[in-house]
């Protein structure tokens, strides 16, 4: 990847991450829906705090809207992301 991801434009939230999330979202192939639930779950201790996670959920819920899954589904894959962006966010701490 580019130098351009060694900086933010418009704050530092993301700069104590190793991977950027949009890094993250590039080099995983993910969607534009993945994309933002994982950019707002991550700064949302830095940034936007509550309406981060709203603004993540809202992002799942989308995803939930286009592919037609059942609630029970929904609430397993937000705690699957949850946890994993909690494990990538201690994983690269310093």
């Amino acid at each position: 990847m580019t130098k351009a991801y060694d900086k933010q434009i418009g704050g530092s939230h993301y700069q104590k991450y190793k991977i950027q999330p949009s890094k993250f979202v590039i080099e995983n192939e993910l969607l534009y829906p993945e994309g933002c639930a994982i950019k707002y779950i991550i700064r949302h201790r830095d940034k936007g705090k509550k309406q981060d996670i709203l603004k993540a959920i809202h992002f799942l819920e989308m995803i939930m809207e286009k592919e037609k899954l059942l609630i029970i589904t929904y609430m397993i894959v937000m705690i699957f992301l949850l946890i994993v962006i909690s494990l990538l966010i201690i994983r690269h701490q310093i």
